[in-house]
């Protein structure tokens, strides 16, 4: 048997931190461990396949687990979805049914998106700063620079969807992504600009929309602008204090 689990299971999920520490639920799990060590052996995931070969072939598809899958629908469908996956006449076909698709989460959401693509933004800036590409680069060395270990923080996946106890519209998690990628470009700034003071500005469709947003950027202040949204200032960037508006 394999088991695996998220850390948040244990202590942050709500009410989880009363049962599985106040009650005791894990001394006494691994306690059962010990007990029964004479005939249940445990190791790790990576002990298990270095001692054992593949079975087989199988190829993933894309899907998450299924509160996930029913989220990334659009919303109009997603009654739709649950009145076929709770019909009892259709239970042995839902294995089949999988919802949604979760990049749909960056048409729900604008902001998610946003952040998505900014981030791919910085992540070509801190790979042209690296003189290549950043992921292969990052696997060459012991260590990684820490502009593209700022570029993966700013990557973490809560802040581009909805959940029940956290994402998208939670500030703090937003602001947390969005500190660490101007970091990353601060950094960016700081190695490849020999001026201290300068104004330069490029044409380019951050957002991916095939309509292409004006950037502007600066030592201290970066603004990006839609020109096809009446010019509005989708997002400003005062990287000296690390803080951002964004839509």
């Amino acid at each position: 048997m394999k088991y695996a689990d998220d850390g948040e299971k244990f202590g942050l999920w709500p009410d989880t931190f009363k049962w599985v520490y106040e009650e005791r639920w894990l001394a006494r799990f691994f306690t059962m461990l010990s007990d029964n060590a004479e005939w249940l052996h445990t190791k790790t995931l990576g002990e298990h396949f270095a001692a054992n070969a593949p079975t087989g072939r199988l190829y993933l598809p894309t899907a998450s687990y299924d509160e996930m899958m029913e989220w990334a629908l659009p919303s109009s469908r997603i009654l739709d979805f649950e009145k076929v996956t709770h019909d009892e006449k259709l239970k042995d076909a839902k294995p089949f049914v999988r919802g949604g698709f979760w990049p749909n989460f960056m048409v729900k959401y604008p902001e998610a998106n946003w952040m998505s693509k900014r981030s791919t933004f910085a992540s070509a800036q801190v790979a042209k700063a690296m003189g290549g590409d950043s992921a292969v680069m990052a696997a060459a060395s012991a260590e990684p620079p820490e502009m593209l270990k700022k570029l993966w923080r700013s990557q973490c996946n809560c802040g581009y969807w909805h959940g029940l106890f956290g994402g998208l519209y939670l500030n703090y998690i937003r602001h947390a992504n969005f500190s660490n990628l101007i970091d990353a470009e601060k950094m960016v700034e700081q190695k490849v600009r020999s001026r201290e003071d300068h104004l330069e500005h490029e044409e380019c469709d951050v957002d991916r929309d095939g309509r292409e947003e004006l950037v502007v950027t600066g030592r201290f202040l970066n603004a990006f602008l839609k020109p096809d949204y009446g010019g509005s200032i989708t997002e400003i960037d005062f990287s000296r204090s690390r803080s951002t508006s964004a839509m």
